[in-house]
């Protein structure tokens, strides 16, 4: 998706419906048991009702989402390379998703659930950022060949 020159508020604003999307789809595949399929998990429906449980995951998860995705912005900008803007964007990510994940109870409000989120986390953007260097650098190689072969008055 080309989010270039798109406004912040139009990136939260997609990334509170994809939030709201993902949140409940993998609590779902997760808290689902032999006895059905439930869009909470178990302890944050004892906690407060299945109902308001689902409300307050789709409304949190929205609101994670949303600051996720519109901390995307951070990489629009010329000002950071592309380590600078995933370590940005890592920390926002990981200073929202910690304080939801041990609310909405995906880390069994544990010190190894919380752990393991987090290297869930730092793996994913491990992977993010291989990718984009990669890209990065392909792209740059391009322009490379080409101002070469502009310099040596090859076709």
């Amino acid at each position: 998706m080309n989010m270039e020159g798109r406004p912040i508020g139009r990136l939260a604003i997609i990334g509170f419906l994809v939030g709201m999307v993902i949140g409940n789809g993998i609590t779902m595949s997760f808290a689902s048991s032999s006895e059905g399929i439930s869009l909470v998990a178990a302890e944050l429906a004892d906690e407060f009702g299945y109902v308001p449980a689902v409300i307050l995951q789709t409304i949190v998860s929205g609101i994670a989402g949303a600051i996720c995705f519109g901390g995307t912005y951070v990489y629009q900008s010329e000002r950071y390379g592309i380590l600078s803007a995933t370590i940005i964007h890592m920390a926002l990510a990981m200073c929202t998703m910690i304080p939801v994940a041990n609310l909405l109870w995906w880390t069994d409000r544990t010190l190894e659930g919380t752990l393991l989120f987090l290297a869930f986390i730092s793996m994913i953007y491990l992977l993010i950022w291989v990718s984009m260097y990669s890209s990065y650098r392909a792209e740059v190689r391009k322009i490379n060949d080409a101002l070469e072969k502009r310099r040596s008055g090859k076709p």
